[in-house]
């Protein structure tokens, strides 16, 4: 058992779209997840971010592509504006569930999907996008009813976030991760060529 969270933030006025396997996807929705549902490694970022696409099928029907991000706290980096926006709202989004949190998708945007460089020792030459570093699986989706045929994208470069950030939105969710999950046989590939 556990508790998902009752904050989704639908995405409402923004054409966001990704192009993936000759697919246009759209963005429907995001949902925040602390801590983070996938593990690398068995340890899990502090923060993990799924923005839920759908894909019309030549049926009608719609297909789901979930793409993550993860944040995690590192002293000395700071939060995106996005995040530092959503936590600042955090007060009013527990009170009002429908109230309103503009956000610049463009930044959104740019800041997942390239992710971010430590500033503790990285080499700046050896960075590469979230873009092109990511990781891929089928699975289902990690809310109730668990529906199979999601396609997953988990972005490998994290976002940082202040601690102070990271607390207001644990308290607005709360602890809404579903336990990590067996592999069950799936093939998780990587951009990265070998």
């Amino acid at each position: 058992e556990y508790v998902t969270s009752q904050h989704v933030y639908e995405v409402s006025h923004v054409d966001a779209t990704l192009s993936l396997d000759g697919a246009t996807w759209t963005l429907k929705r995001f949902q925040l997840h602390t801590p983070a549902e996938h593990t690398f490694d068995g340890k899990a970022a502090d923060l993990e971010l799924q923005f839920i696409h759908e894909s019309v099928t030549e049926g009608g029907g719609a297909k789901a592509l979930i793409v993550s991000a993860f944040a995690v706290v590192m002293e000395g980096q700071g939060s995106p504006s996005f995040l530092r926006e959503l936590a600042e709202a955090s007060g009013s989004l527990a009170s009002d569930p429908a109230d309103v949190v503009p956000l610049d998708f463009a930044e959104v945007a740019q800041a997942v999907m390239i992710g971010q460089l430590s500033h503790q020792g990285a080499n700046p030459r050896d960075f590469v996008p979230n873009f092109k570093n990511y990781l891929r699986y089928s699975g289902s989706y990690s809310s109730p009813p668990c529906t199979e045929g999601v396609e997953w994208v988990l972005l490998n470069n994290p976002l940082f976030i202040y601690k102070q950030d990271l607390a207001a939105l644990k308290a607005l969710e709360g602890v809404n991760d579903r336990p990590t999950q067996p592999l069950n046989g799936r093939a998780v590939n990587t951009s990265i060529p070998a």
